[in-house]
């Protein structure tokens, strides 16, 4: 998947010209090494490092994110080294006797299985705006086909004033203040199909603010509400998936009926 480097979280224009002037000096990059030996480190910082360890942009190196995100620091401190000895006339003297790049990127790199899916699906999310190997969502589907009557994208085509429930994750939870002076809040919700705002009032949101949480899947009952703006939905109840799993045991322990009360 092509996407623009000055389009993630922390990496400027500047380190994208370095990153561009390495690369067509000297071609491809070899190796993570070879590639924070070759920028700018005064453009190419640990920061946006970080930042394209994250978003998967060194993926086809063939390395663990979680590898490369915890050697960041070594692999800046040996590739200052070999810049500074560059400088001074010493690569030639001793370039046969340093391990080349790839090998170095073995040895300086902890070893460490790669981040659980919710992680690194959340380090693309915070870097790029969206997911991009998987979502959050895709091992909840017959979850959420079980459970929800309707999906995001169904609800445009909706009465307003209809009661569904909906299966998705919140993305944003942005508290408000009523006139009155009430808590409330303003969620972005998200299914496979679309995303929608979701207003939650003070009551529901004084029953459910300290179990909300970001990108947790979570099924919503409220009621839809068609506006010139365009459609919200009103929620009324959240549940999260291990709840709902939770609830479905205690009602049929021996894999019984299918229903479950959502209320309850």
């Amino acid at each position: 998947m092509r996407f623009g480097l000055s389009a993630v979280k922390n990496v400027g224009i500047k380190a994208v010209e370095s990153i561009l002037q390495a690369r067509g000096a000297a071609g491809p990059f070899s190796s993570f090494i070879d590639f924070c030996e070759r920028v700018d480190s005064h453009q190419v910082n640990k920061r946006v490092l970080e930042s394209l360890i994250k978003c998967g942009a060194f993926d086809r190196l063939g390395l663990p994110r979680a590898r490369l995100l915890a050697g960041v620091d070594k692999a800046m401190e040996l590739a200052a080294r070999r810049q500074l000895e560059r400088e001074h006339g010493q690569g030639n003297l001793f370039g046969e006797l340093r391990p080349p790049a790839a090998e170095a990127d073995a040895r300086i790199l902890p070893e460490l299985a790669e981040w659980p899916e919710e992680q690194r699906l959340a380090y693309e999310k915070e870097t790029l705006g969206y997911y991009v190997s998987g979502h959050p969502l895709a091992r909840h589907q017959s979850e959420i086909a079980r459970y929800a009557d309707v999906t995001v994208s169904e609800l445009g085509a909706l009465r307003s004033g209809k009661e569904v429930t909906v299966g998705g994750i919140l993305t944003a939870i942005k508290p408000r203040r009523t006139r009155a002076g009430e808590r409330m809040a303003i969620a972005q919700f998200e299914d496979l199909n679309g995303l929608i705002e979701v207003v939650i009032l003070p009551a529901v949101y004084a029953q459910t603010s300290g179990r909300l949480a970001t990108d947790e899947p979570v099924l919503v009952r409220g009621r839809v509400t068609v506006e010139e703006s365009g459609t919200r939905l009103k929620a009324n109840e959240f549940i999260t998936y291990r709840a709902v799993r939770a609830q479905a045991l205690d009602q049929h322990p021996a894999g019984g009926q299918q229903g479950l009360d959502l209320r309850a």
